[in-house]
């Protein structure tokens, strides 16, 4: 269950993007992304499948499907995971009670507020924060997950080469503390997205600053 969920959360944020076609929206995209630890080992992939595209412009929802492969690109055996992107009046809307929902063997309750992006961004640009909880129920288990983002911003524009290219970007900054059990984890997040394309990098960093994990876009 929760490495399903911290693959769900990498996905929403490897996908983010705007409706100034930030993304790919052309169904049947796969993307490919290559996971690497702090010391740039290898540890995995995730390949993001676009299945579904409703609408455009400004109003439009799509349907995505992210599996996570091992260090040699194979299947891990864990059935991909789908989540839908939906723009509203030019906002995105991650719908994270969409996704967890359908966690197989479990009841969950997602509130709070959305994640959203302006469809429109700019070098110094401050994005708006959000808090969820989610709340799971297998059983007689019973247990809270509470994920408040912050400090996000766009920060600047630059460009960032990766093993799929270089490509002009937005760098978008947030933080995301994660309360479970009473215990908190904070992680800064840094990604890097081109238009067309979506996420080309993120980096993750814990609370000291010390960089954490890594993600390049290896396929478009």
């Amino acid at each position: 269950m929760k490495n399903l969920f911290l693959v769900c959360l990498v996905a929403v944020f490897a996908l983010n993007a705007s409706a100034q076609t930030l993304f790919p929206t052309k169904k049947g995209t796969v993307q490919v992304h290559v996971a690497k630890d702090d010391k740039g080992k290898v540890t995995g992939y995730s390949q993001m499948t676009i299945t579904d595209v409703e609408g455009s412009g400004a109003n439009m929802t799509i349907t995505y499907s992210t599996e996570a492969l091992d260090a040699n690109k194979k299947s891990l055996g864990v059935p991909a995971v789908p989540f839908k992107m939906v723009v509203k009046d030019n906002v995105i809307i991650f719908d994270l009670k969409a996704m967890f929902g359908g966690m197989a063997g479990a009841k969950v309750e997602v509130t709070g507020d959305p994640i959203e992006l302006p469809n429109k961004l700019s070098a110094g640009q401050v994005l708006k924060d959000a808090t969820i909880v989610m709340t799971t129920k297998a059983g007689l288990m019973k247990s809270k997950t509470e994920m408040k983002v912050s400090d996000y911003k766009c920060e600047k524009i630059e460009s960032v080469t990766v093993p799929a290219g270089t490509f002009k970007c937005y760098k978008v900054t947030q933080t995301m503390t994660t309360t479970v059990m009473k215990q908190k984890i904070v992680v800064k997040t840094i990604s890097w997205y081109a238009d067309g394309v979506g996420t080309v990098k993120t980096q993750s960093f814990d609370d000291k600053g010390t960089l954490i994990s890594t993600t390049e876009l290896v396929q478009k």
